[in-house]
């Protein structure tokens, strides 16, 4: 700091003779300035083109616009301004200002105003500057906008500065504060912290204030919002509803690199918009960004209300609580088109650069990844990936296009493919072999198989598939295989999950499954019905269960809520409180069944309250109050209480004040009413207390008194307050005596006090106090002490000073006494005063008259003694009476007394030697003051000195001086002094040096100074001298130099001991002894020998470069020369050498093989001291050793022999450890496994080989995995696997071979070691693969050389298979067998999923069923071992048709069954009749036709009315009797020969008919 001050010093000399030191220390460049030494302003200098920056009242003007200001220090009183603006040709001209640990926690901090340009600030590193702002202010300040306003923050070299930014109330951490929009803010590095005051954002606009066009580039950004509904980044708050107001949007924000971390309040956005504000234009593409919104808004975007206007995110790690509109905006624009994106949510779906193609989320996982690991690998087309780091450990969340028409996207990592679909629901995920969605199937009933077909698969990268196939997991269960087409299912599988699988090797064997897909028993609708009403009046207890029907098994579940509660209130507990509600029966499922629920609305209400409730015990008085208990009696049949679940008696007795009371009437049936009124109950049994008096006037003057017997005194009329206590009824009146007259005064309503007031020159007491209550209570009466009520003024007193003169100065005391003054009241006290009556003084009262208990104090007589200086004071004197009234003053009188003798006291220095001496005196006087003052030498004239001796009396002589000073009183004092050490003469400085010549080198010897006075002074003279700029040393001796110096400057100077200085004379002394210094290094290694010690130890196989240093820290290098040799010279041959070449800079040497060098070097100093040295000798070797016997990255047996060549040593290493090399040969005899073979020579040359070493030569490659699993592959040197051998962590394995025909042998393992699986691959790619099961059933499956299996065949341990065969065609065939061989079941499925089974029963009976596509039974035929058959048909149209054959085929019988249930049966019976019988859905026969073998035919019609019509036809179709209609009961005969009979019948029946019809009306009307 003092070296900055003193170049400032030389640079500027005028400038800095009127600042302080510490205020501007500058280099040529920069300016610095501690904030602690006052508030910093930067503007315009007078000069064009230059600042001016003042600090306090100190000022530098016309500063280079190139100077930096470093600012510094802490402060909680002082602040920095900017307003400089300079523009040069169009260019801004910034102010450049570095940020060195500056702290300020004052006032606005940091100030940028509205007429200033472009500011740069630059953190310093390892820095940490805080701005914290107050009132309203931002953290830093920025208020100008516009072309040139540029506010740039950057980090220094390592970019480790930190800035702290701290808004108030309404102000942002950086930007605007209240009410104000900013612009133009660029971060590119730094640690920067940005914390909004409330209401305001982090970086950006204040409060109601927005920010446009806010870049940062690079460093680490944290903006937090200070609540209130401001952004992060971007807008201010707002608590308005004026939605859109662009004041609190945030536009233009530009995110390309750098750490972002912005934090939001409830209503604004991390990076946008404040609340209603906009975010628009946001750009993000690169760095990392943290972005958390608040409640109703989004991490990037606009707040609350409003959207997010053009967002566009084209690289960069984002990580965001969402993108797009806060609650209640509109639709966003927002654009995707690179970046690793993770958002809770999007409030419109975002789309590609071009606006209209929407883009939705796929995840990639990225292989081996850890949180923040860069994807430098990962390629996506069209789409962003540079520089982007994974999130949640190892995700990219990118967003594409959807695919249509069954395509996909692939992307690459690595030289990898990996594909998805990528769909609108944002759950793609990317995989390096794909698997296609599998469809839900139909709901299944009892007995179906699955007509599923097997997932696509999409295998970009060829990965070997070993295995695929179905699994199901029943509810409670885990994944077991399963087969679709053997499989038929149960009730077990309703809600059982389903998917697809398939087993891979990518780098190890991983298994892929397909979407879960639910199966669904279909059931029967539950239903519930006539719920019963459950309402009741209030009782206390709850409802009873409501009465229901129901049409399933299933257990009933009760639950109630509040009528208008939504359902998840619903609960188990029987309401049984006054309200509304709602009754929710609900049904469990059952296996027919659907569970089923339904409610039923009920009430629970008060009994209703009777007419006349209650009756009170008695009536209140007129204003209402009670002066007793009061009783309650409910009407009759009824109990009552104070509370709804309380304690009911026949009666209630209220013993106190109640307001609002309420009581609870219950009747016989426990039955009970809502709450009845009663009304306010007031009750008062008490009289008022606490009565007191006061009164409002000040009475503080009763100190004054001697005794406080009488009581008190006023001075003017007094209003006199009577109180009273009475917390029921309140007062309602006072009554009181005064002078034998009783008085009664009012209460004004509820007021617990009185008044009335007493007139001047009243004495006496108030008496037969007493109040009265509302209810009639009086209290006790009250009396108050005697007081008195006087307003006149006292007569001055008479004043008598004793017999002593006024207005004269005296020195003896004075004692002065007054009396004479009276009043009514009597007189307190007299007093006096010196100041024309601003303070008045108690005197001491002489003689008094007692106060008794009815008459007052009074003070007859008074004194005041005056035994001290009184400085002409003016005496006035007056009396005050009990009442606090003041009298008349006495006329004012001066008093001088001054007693005091002067006092004088002589300050001089006659001891010490001095050129002169200027004497002060101390003097003091009295009151009087001063009269004159002399002083004489030797005793000669006195010389008055009374108007100078304030300034001192000077001597120069030697002598006695006598003083003498005289007081106005005639007071002398006396006082002398002696000089006799006063010398003035100059002394001279004389050197001897020795014979040294001044500023000459001297390489031996010591310089010897001697130094003297030369003139005779009086005392000891101090010699000094200093060496340099350093500081004065006192000369005792002679000064001997023997230490080297370069130009030390030596100065003396000499001070006589009175303080007389000499002249300074100087020296400069120049010495040096020491031989410079020097290296030599070679490729940057020091090679530096001393002459006899050199030897040719160095190898180096590539060019090297020779470089010469030298240093001597006295007089100088004066040359250094170097000579090169091919061989070692000896000291005397150098010493011969004449040829020394000049060194002027880097030496090149080209390498040659086994070329040799030395270079020798001579250093010379200024002072003729020399250094010779060398360096170690060089040979350039630049072949690598070579290997024979092995090659690189092969595997190779213990007892191979290696040879090893090289024209120097050779060093060999296994692994790291040193070998021993026999005739430059070694063997790997004890090595296994993997072996690292290097030769290393002399000169660094390397021949590094990786081999495998084992007992068969193979390549071992072993792999330990995450899952604890060891996979180990052995391969030949010609790049063949051989082996591979998979252990698992539970001790199983899996062996593949590899033979040499192309075939492999695969052997799977349980950790027994038996054979679980064996697979056995032919060349072209074809296998067959054979599973023992635990169970002990075996599996083969057959697969051709696309993947895709052909049969399989599932044998179980009793003999009997099953297998499945799928056919060229699409068809599938499954053969079932016994355990004897005999075929069971055959199911053929065609490509489209229909299907034909044939079982074969043990009752010789076949049963064949038909399925269509979807799984639905289209046909199934029985046909027995007789050869008889039931063929049942479902047509497309829903109708079923049923075909009976016997065992020689032949028809005999057909149904056909409708949907509605309404069904054709025909019958062909034995005698060759056919009958066809109808029946309507309920299952009633409605028509029958018998046609007999001879062709006629009878139709029998069965009617609604419940008769039937017979018509009869003859075998050529003519009916034989279409009107007759028949009793079904009675047969018909043909017979007419009884028509009156049956005529009769006919009138009978009818009549039966028509009273039935009308009983049955009556019932109905009835129901």
């Amino acid at each position: 700091m003092k070296k900055q001050i003193l170049s400032l010093v030389l640079c500027l000399c005028m400038l800095m003779s009127i600042l302080p030191a510490s205020v501007l220390a500058k280099t040529d460049d920069t300016i610095s300035l501690d904030i602690s030494e006052g508030s910093i302003t930067i503007e315009n200098g007078t000069d064009a083109y230059t600042f001016k920056v003042t600090q306090g009242s100190n000022t530098a003007d016309n500063i280079d616009p190139a100077t930096i200001f470093e600012i510094y220090g802490t402060t909680t009183s002082n602040t920095i301004t900017v307003s400089a603006n300079l523009v040069k040709d169009g260019t801004p001209l910034p102010v450049k200002i570095v940020l060195n640990s500056v702290n300020i926690d004052y006032g606005c901090a940091f100030r940028i105003t509205a007429e200033a340009g472009a500011v740069n600030l630059v953190l310093a590193d390892n820095s940490s500057n805080s701005f914290i702002s107050h009132n309203f202010y931002a953290g830093l300040q920025k208020e100008n906008s516009g072309t040139g306003s540029m506010l740039t923050i950057s980090g220094d070299v390592l970019g480790t500065g930190s800035l702290t930014a701290n808004g108030s109330t309404a102000g942002a951490g950086i930007g605007g504060t209240a009410g104000k929009s900013v612009s133009d803010i660029t971060i590119t590095g730094g640690i920067v912290y940005a914390n909004g005051g409330a209401a305001a954002a982090g970086i950006g606009g204040g409060y109601d204030g927005g920010c446009n066009n806010i870049t940062i580039t690079g460093g680490t950004v944290h903006a937090v919002s200070g609540g209130g509904n401001g952004a992060g980044i971007g807008g201010g708050g707002n608590t308005n509803a004026d939605f859109g107001i662009s004041g609190h949007d945030g536009k233009n924000i530009t995110i390309s690199g750098g750490t972002v971390i912005a934090t939001g309040s409830t209503a604004g956005a991390a990076i946008g918009g404040g609340r209603d504000g906009n975010g628009e234009n946001i750009t993000i593409s690169g760095g990392t960004v943290t972005a958390t919104g608040g409640y109703y808004s989004p991490g990037i975007g606009g707040g609350q209300h409003c959207i997010g206007k053009n967002i566009v995110i084209s690289g960069g790690t984002v990580t965001t609580t969402g993108i797009g509109s806060g609650t209640g905006g509109g639709d966003s624009a927002i654009k995707i088109t690179g970046g690793n994106i993770k958002t809770t949510a999007i409030s419109t779906t975002p789309t590609k650069s071009d606006g209209t193609t929407p883009v939705y989320k796929a995840t990639f996982t990225v292989p081996g990844a850890t949180e923040g690991t860069e994807a430098s690998g990962l390629t996506i087309s069209g789409y962003g990936t540079t520089g982007i780091k994974t999130l949640d450990t190892d995700k990219v969340y990118a967003y594409l296009p959807a695919n249509t028409d069954g395509t996909n996207t692939t992307v690459t990592y690595n030289s990898i493919s990996y594909l998805t679909v990528v769909t609108a629901d944002g759950g793609a995920v990317f995989a390096s072999i794909y698997m296609e969605s599998i469809p839900t199937p139909n709901f299944f009933k009892v007995g179906d198989k699955l007509g599923l077909t097997a997932p696509s698969i999409n295998n970009p990268n060829s990965f070997s598939i070993s295995s695929q196939g179905w699994q199901i997991k029943k509810t409670g269960g885990t994944y077991q295989e399963f087969n679709l087409s053997t499989t038929s299912l149960d009730k077990s599988y309703d809600n059982a999950s389903l998917r697809y699988y398939l087993t891979y090797n990518d780098d190890g064997s991983k298994n892929l499954y397909s979407n879960e897909v639910i199966l669904s028993m279909g059931r029967t609708a539950g239903f519930v019905t006539n719920i019963s009403d459950i309402s009741k009046i209030y009782d206390g207890s709850a409802v009873s269960a409501p009465t229901y029907s129901k049409n399933s098994t299933g257990m009933a579940t009760f639950e109630y809520k509040a009528k208008y509660a939504d359902d998840s209130k619903y609960s188990t507990t029987k309401p049984s409180s006054v309200g509304d509600y709602t009754v929710r029966v609900s049904v469990a499922d059952d296996d027919d069944y659907t569970s089923a629920s339904a409610t039923k609305d009920f009430s629970i209400s008060y009994l209703t309250t009777p007419s006349n409730p209650f009756t009170l015990s008695s009536a209140s008085n007129t204003a209402g109050w009670y002066n007793r208990d009061v009783t309650i009696t409910p009407a009759s049949g009824y109990t009552l209480s104070t509370s709804l679940n309380g304690t009911y008696s026949s009666s209630l007795t209220v013993l106190e004040t109640v307001s609002d009371y309420t009581v609870y009437l219950k009747n016989a049936q426990g039955q009970m009413t809502d709450a009845i009124t009663v009304g306010d109950i007031k009750i008062d049994k008490d009289a008022p207390t606490n009565i007191s008096v006061e009164y409002d006037k000040d009475t503080s003057f009763r100190s004054f008194l001697n005794t406080i017997t009488f009581g008190l005194f006023f001075k003017e009329r007094i209003t006199v307050y009577l109180f009273a206590s009475d917390t029921n009824s309140r007062m309602k009146e006072v009554k009181y005596t005064l002078n034998g007259t009783e008085y009664t005064i009012a209460a004004n309503g509820s007021a617990s006090m009185v008044s009335f007031y007493i007139d001047p020159q009243f004495i006496g007491n108030i008496s037969g106090i007493k109040a009265i209550d509302n209810a009639g209570n009086e209290s006790d009466e009250k009396a108050t002490e005697y007081f008195a009520v006087d307003s006149k003024t006292p007569a001055a007193p008479t004043v008598y000073f004793g017999g002593k003169p006024t207005n004269v100065w005296i020195w003896e005391d004075m004692n002065i006494t007054v009396s004479g003054s009276s009043a009514v009241s009597g007189i307190a006290k007299y007093q006096y005063t010196t100041n024309g009556g601003e303070t008045w003084i108690d005197m001491t009262t002489t003689e008094a008259d007692e106060a008794t208990a009815t008459t007052p104090y009074n003070a007859k007589k008074a004194s005041l003694l005056l035994d001290y200086d009184v400085n002409a004071l003016t005496f006035s004197f007056r009396a005050v009476s009990n009442a606090g009234n003041v009298g008349a003053e006495s006329p004012g009188k001066v008093v001088k007394i001054d007693k005091f003798k002067p006092v004088m006291v002589i300050n001089g220095n006659n001891s010490d030697y001095k050129q002169s001496d200027t004497i002060t005196f101390d003097l003091e006087f009295g009151n009087s003051g001063i009269m004159f003052m002399t002083v004489c030498k030797d005793y000669g004239d006195r010389v008055t000195i009374t108007d100078s001796y304030q300034d001192g009396y000077t001597v120069t002589e030697n002598g006695l001086y006598l003083f003498e000073v005289f007081s106005m009183a005639g007071k002398v004092t006396s006082e002398t002094i002696y000089y006799g050490n006063l010398d003035s003469a100059k002394p001279v400085i004389s050197i001897n040096s020795n014979g040294y010549e001044e500023d000459s080198w001297q390489n031996n010897g010591n310089v010897t100074l001697n130094v003297s006075n030369a003139t005779a002074n009086l005392g000891t003279t101090l010699i000094q001298y200093k060496v340099g700029s350093g500081s004065w040393q006192n000369y005792t001796s002679p000064i001997v130099i023997s230490n080297d110096t370069a130009a030390a400057l030596y100065t003396f100077k000499a001070t006589s001991a009175s303080g007389v200085v000499s002249d300074e004379k100087t020296l400069t002394i120049k010495r040096d002894t020491v031989i410079p210094d020097g290296d030599i290094k070679i490729k940057e290694n020091s090679v530096k020998k001393f002459i006899n010690t050199i030897s040719f130890g160095l190898f180096f196989k590539e060019n090297v470069d020779v470089t010469i240093s030298s240093t001597d820290v006295t007089s100088g290098v004066e040359s250094v020369k170097y000579y090169r040799s091919d061989r070692i010279l000896t000291q005397a041959e150098l010493n011969e050498i004449s040829s020394w070449e000049d060194y002027t800079g880097t030496i090149s040497e080209t390498a040659a093989d086994a070329e040799k060098f030395v270079y020798y070097v001579k250093v010379t100093d200024y002072a003729g001291n020399v250094d010779l040295f060398g360096s170690d000798g060089v040979t350039f070797d630049t072949s690598a050793p070579f290997v024979s016997g092995i090659e690189d990255g092969k595997a190779y047996t213990p007892d191979t022999e290696v040879t090893v060549s090289d024209a120097t040593d050779v060093t060999v290493t296994l692994n790291g450890n040193s070998i021993t090399l026999q005739d430059n040969k070694f063997s790997l005899t004890g090595q296994t496994g993997s072996v690292t073979v290097e030769a290393t020579d002399a000169a660094g040359n390397k021949t590094t080989l990786a081999i495998t070493v084992n007992e068969e030569g193979l390549l071992i490659d072993t792999v330990n995995h995450p899952d604890g699993s060891v996979t180990v592959t052995r391969t030949n040197n010609d790049g063949k696997v051989v082996e591979i051998l998979i252990t698992y962590s539970d001790g199983s394995t899996d062996q593949i071979l590899n033979n040499t025909d192309g075939t492999s042998v695969e052997t799977k393992k349980d950790n027994s070691g038996n054979v679980t699986e064996t697979t056995v691959t032919q060349a072209d790619g074809s296998f067959i693969k054979t599973e023992n099961k635990p169970d002990g059933s075996v599996v083969e499956t057959n697969m051709d050389n696309s993947g895709k299996v052909t049969e399989t065949t599932v044998s179980q341990e009793d003999g009997s298979s099953v297998k499945t065969e799928n056919k060229s065609d699409g068809s599938v065939v499954e053969t079932k067998k016994d355990s004897s061989g005999e075929v069971t079941e055959t199911t053929v499925t065609q490509a489209d999923g229909s299907s034909v089974k044939t079982e074969n029963k043990s009752d010789g009976s076949v049963v064949e069923t038909k399925k269509d596509g979807s799984g639905n039974i289209t046909e199934t035929t029985v046909t027995q071992a007789d050869g008889s058959s039931v063929k049942t048909e479902s047509k497309p149209d829903g109708s079923m048709v049923e075909t009976k054959k016997d065992g020689s085929g032949n028809v005999t019988e057909t149904t056909v069954t409708q949907t509605d249930g309404s069904s054709v049966k025909t019958e062909n019976k034995s005698d060759g009749s056919v009958v066809e019988t109808k029946k309507d859905n309920s299952g009633a026969v409605t028509e029958k036709t018998v046609i007999a073998a001879n062709g006629s035919k009878t139709i029998t019609i069965h009617n609604a009315d419940g008769t039937t019509t017979v018509t009869k036809y003859d075998p050529d179709g003519k009916v034989i009797n279409d009107k007759d209609t028949d009793n079904p009961a009675v047969p018909h005969t043909g017979d007419s020969n009884n028509m009156i009979l049956w005529i009769a019948l006919l009138f009978v029946s009818g009549g039966i008919i028509i009273t039935l019809d009308i009983a049955g009306k009556h019932r109905k009307r009835r129901i």
